[in-house]
């Protein structure tokens, strides 16, 4: 277990990249929301289209930080679940 710690410490390990059924999903779903607001930043002025821009830039982030969180949470509880099983 402490190499595996070593390589995701050092970013050997990238989790956030390994490829599932649920990351192509995630995919698709991610190209159609970009090519929708491309579609509606087409039709709206300059200061439609930087209100637009904040409220995409707003989102990234707070997925940015849903992303991290659940990671430390599913670490967290892996990581309880690793002790329970090596006390008893």
């Amino acid at each position: 277990m402490k190499k595996t710690l070593v390589e995701l410490w050092n970013g050997n390990l990238n989790p956030g990249e390994w490829r599932t059924d649920n990351s192509r999903r995630l995919g698709n779903l991610l190209d159609m929301l970009e090519e929708n607001i491309k579609e509606l930043s087409g039709g709206l002025n300059g200061e439609q289209k930087k209100l637009l821009k904040d409220i995409d830039d707003s989102y990234l982030e707070s997925e940015c930080i849903s992303c991290e969180d659940a990671f430390v949470k599913g670490f967290s509880l892996g990581v309880r679940i690793m002790a329970e099983a090596l006390i008893g």
